[in-house]
């Protein structure tokens, strides 16, 4: 496994309180966000008491709100680069982890016991399109990449910190899939045509 020169610095936020300083400063109330959000007042009251949330729920007070909350995961970005808003999620995040996995050739059983992340739970992780905000920091951290800034840059920006060996990856697993629901077409097309066969017979 490559070894990791430095442990990447993730800032310990707590989001929660980082989203009702950002209301009382600007005037709004948490009933207003709750309202723009469609949820519950106590709802809301009890989502914004907790230190982290999933990366969904928060894209979604990003957006209501119209200001980035992921900036205050990443340090390193310059404002120029930064989508204040509206914010979306990023292709398949898991995917990306299983790529910088590979690209650490991290092994599973290693990423598990140092993620605090069962082995059996690994190919869930790497389908997973939203984490608890702690979670990502925690996973951020062990591979030496920000996977904040997935919410932060814009796709240029992305585009341009990608590396080749990350680029043919997600081409290759793009293709793949494609391949995928042409093969499970043709074997449909296959089993419908053997019972048409046995029919006639």
């Amino acid at each position: 496994m490559s070894q990791l020169k430095d442990i990447l610095y993730i800032p310990n936020i707590h989001i929660g309180n980082e989203i009702s300083s950002y209301l009382k400063d600007r005037g709004v109330t948490k009933a207003k966000l709750a309202r723009d959000l469609g949820l519950d007042s106590a709802y809301l009251g009890k989502l914004l008491s907790k230190k982290s949330l999933e990366t969904k729920t928060l894209i979604s007070i990003c957006n209501a709100l119209e200001h980035n909350f992921f900036i205050l995961w990443c340090p390193d970005i310059q404002s120029n680069d930064l989508i204040s808003a509206p914010v979306e999620a990023p292709y398949c995040i898991g995917k990306k982890i299983d790529l910088r996995l590979r690209e650490l050739k991290m092994t599973q059983i290693d990423f598990a016991s140092r993620g605090g992340i069962p082995r059996s739970d690994y190919a869930r992780v790497t389908k997973k399109t939203s984490f608890d905000t702690d979670k990502l920091a925690q996973i951020s951290r062990i591979l030496g990449k920000n996977f904040f800034n997935e919410y932060c840059l814009n796709k240029k920006q992305v585009n341009n910190n990608t590396s080749e060996g990350d680029s043919l990856l997600i081409k290759r697993y793009e293709n793949l899939v494609i391949e995928n629901s042409r093969l499970k077409q043709e074997l449909n097309d296959a089993r419908m045509e053997i019972a048409r066969l046995r029919y006639t017979v």
